[in-house]
């Protein structure tokens, strides 16, 4: 897959949209919204992705339906960490992965045309 544009990786702003979802206003301009149960399921660390098959060991079904980050920190100038409600924090999502989740018309396409 082709990665996107430097712009298109570059979050301007990460917040709480509301108490369900986490907003990414990218320099772009494209505005992506994540449910925070799908990011946590989405998280490859190597306790949540076996290192060495690479398949996934969280089932993101078993995700609480209440799951929320308790704080996020800048990891470098690629990507953000989470602290979630579960205890979980080890997971890095880095901006490329994080553009790459949007689950919008636009970035699907893109994710399409370039797979």
């Amino acid at each position: 897959m082709t990665a996107f544009g430097l712009d298109a990786v570059t979050p301007l702003e990460i917040k709480k949209e509301n108490d369900r979802h986490l907003a990414v206003e990218w320099k772009d301009g494209h505005k992506s919204i994540y449910s925070f149960r799908d990011l946590r399921g989405a998280c490859s660390c190597a306790v949540c992705v076996d290192e060495k098959t690479g398949i996934r060991i969280l089932d993101p079904a078993l995700v609480p339906e209440g799951i929320h980050p308790l704080n996020a920190k800048p990891v470098g100038r690629y990507g953000v960490q989470f602290q979630w409600s579960d205890g979980h924090s080890t997971g890095i999502y880095s901006f490329d992965y994080l553009r790459m989740l949007c689950l919008c018309s636009a970035c699907q396409a893109h994710h399409q045309a370039n797979s």
